[in-house]
Order: structure tokens, then C-alpha cells, then sequence
């Protein structure tokens, strides 16, 4: 027998253990929208992106998002898709400039003489 699958199948088995002795509802990705909150790929598909971009996103906390735990599907709230931030960054990226980094205005550098 193939030992992921039978990792897979205890892992279900697990989770469905969990929520039953704890009586924790079945997740139901329909029941986020009403809830106010959308998957990763609801949110990519909504801004526009590709899932790679959300996941940056997330990762660098520009998009606000949580996880129940690790590897569970993100959470993101439907407003957090227009923070300033998040449509900051989406219109560099639409621009054809994908740094992280804000660009700094040459106005604000200290200009040392000789230099």
C-alpha cells in the first residue's frame, strides 16, 4: 500500500475525529463569502493576480489574511483587498514595477557637498 496515502487517509481520518469530539463544524468554502471573508483564490481572481502574487501578498503582510492552521485555507477579509496597501502595490505590479521596496523620492535624500 502506498505510504502516502495512507498518511492521507489517517490525517482525514484525524480531522474528522477532532471535529467530532469537539463538535467544530465541517469547513464549507460556500459559507466564507457570507461570513465576509474569501479564499486566496477568490481574492487573486477579484484583484486581478495570479495566486503567486497573493500569496507575496500575504506573505509580506500587505494583504491581511489568517490560517486556522498551517496549510488551512487563507481567510481574508473582503475589505482587506481595497487597503490602501493592497491597491498601492497591485497598481505597481500592473505597472510593470513589481519591487517590494517603495520608491524613495530624490527630494528627501540629504545631499552631503561633495558627494
Amino acid at each position: 500500500m502506498n505510504s502516502a496515502f495512507v498518511r492521507a487517509t489517517w490525517r482525514k481520518h484525524l480531522v474528522c475525529s477532532l471535529r467530532s469530539k469537539h463538535n467544530l463544524p465541517n469547513y464549507d468554502p460556500n459559507k466564507m463569502g457570507a461570513r465576509g471573508t474569501l479564499t486566496a483564490e477568490q481574492a487573486a481572481e477579484r484583484l486581478g493576480v495570479n495566486m503567486r502574487t497573493v500569496r507575496e501578498l500575504l506573505r509580506t503582510n500587505v494583504l491581511a489574511g489568517t490560517q486556522v492552521v498551517k496549510f488551512a485555507p487563507w481567510q481574508i477579509p473582503v475589505e482587506a483587498l481595497s487597503s490602501a496597501a493592497v491597491v498601492e502595490r497591485i497598481h505597481r505590479i500592473r505597472a510593470g514595477n513589481q519591487s517590494r521596496v517603495q520608491p524613495i523620492s530624490h527630494d528627501d535624500i540629504l545631499r552631503l557637498p561633495g558627494m
